[in-house]
């Protein structure tokens, strides 16, 4: 049932994108280019980097990983306070380069595709919000999603045992906050704003299988993530960014299968990355673009919860590689 349902709500957005395709094709451009703007949108994060060893085999080292995520959807609802719905379909493909045997692990070579929808709320239509804390972005999201997975690699790894869809629901949330444009307003919390920056990203997920083993299901993550350092503005639009990295994931469930190591730890660091953002907004479109280089260095520890934590896991691992994000949306 899950599946053909999964179809039909595929088919039901693949045809609103054909019949607005057709009104070009009939002449009605104007009244297409004004739905365009409007409605759809398209987000795409790109990372190139080397990782050393993935917290994942001691004596494992250098993986070098290209990931390309991508999400095309529409704007079914929007409530113009903050409100809006949005099914859409996505595209996430991660691939490691290298030839070495441990570079051909099931997770590090797949292509996840599925159908999924999001009810996303703007804090930043609070007025207490948007004036006192000036976020430069603050969502909270509700969502749900259907997936399907496609392994690249399957010479040197069984992978009978894992699950070939997955389903995920839950809450998740965005925050970006210091200014990224110059701004008057006066005090210590806005003069702070103007050199420190905090980006902050946080879910409770359901997930059927997590793409583990075909017999586990049932996983509750819980994850957030938080960034927070100095911004050093070099030109008008590139900014050089020191950072304190932190990062908490556990699974709630009480299965034997809920306590596994990857899903139960807390990571801690330092990172440095450039961000070039281009304004390249217009009166049709809002168009968000960021490019850079970044460097981590990050330790791990498990939670006592945790049911097996084997003695070959890496307690300390880095990075260093290339972000690429764009985002493209109408006004509102």
């Amino acid at each position: 049932m899950r599946k053909v349902f999964g179809y039909n709500y595929l088919l039901l957005l693949v045809t609103l994108l054909s019949n607005n395709l057709l009104l070009i094709a009939q002449g009605q451009a104007k009244t297409n280019r004004s739905f365009i703007s409007q409605r759809f949108w398209f987000e795409l994060h790109s990372n190139a980097y080397y990782d050393n060893n993935n917290f994942y085999i001691k004596h494992f080292q250098d993986y070098s990983i290209l990931l390309l995520n991508t999400k095309l959807g529409i704007q079914a609802i929007n409530t113009q306070n903050g409100l809006v719905i949005e099914p859409y379909i996505r595209n996430c493909t991660t691939y490691d380069i290298l030839k070495n045997i441990w570079n051909d692990v099931d997770w590090h070579n797949n292509t996840v595709s599925g159908i999924g929808f999001r009810i996303r709320y703007s804090l930043n239509a609070i007025k207490f919000i948007n004036d006192k804390i000036c976020p430069n972005d603050f969502n909270i999201d509700l969502i749900g999603e259907k997936l399907w997975i496609n392994y690249l690699k399957t010479n040197e790894f069984y992978i009978g045992h894992r699950p070939k869809d997955d389903l995920k629901l839950g809450i998740q949330y965005w925050l970006d906050l210091g200014f990224r444009k110059k701004n008057e307003k006066s005090g210590l919390y806005y003069g702070l704003l103007k050199t420190f920056w905090i980006e902050s990203a946080g879910s409770f997920i359901y997930s059927k299988s997590d793409f583990y083993i075909k017999s586990n299901e049932n996983f509750y993550l819980l994850f957030l993530n938080n960034k927070i350092g100095p911004r050093l503005r070099t030109f008008e639009t590139l900014f050089l960014e020191p950072y304190y990295y932190n990062s908490f994931m556990y699974d709630t469930g009480n299965k034997i299968w809920n306590r596994v190591d990857w899903h139960n730890n807390v990571k801690n660091g330092i990172g440095f990355r450039t961000n070039y953002r281009p304004g390249l907004n217009s009166e049709k479109m809002d168009v968000s673009i960021i490019l850079g280089f970044f460097v981590e260095y990050l330790l791990i520890g498990y939670f006592n919860s945790t049911d097996y934590i084997p003695s070959y896991r890496p307690k300390q691992d880095w990075f260093a590689g290339v972000n690429f994000w764009l985002s493209i949306s109408g006004y509102n």
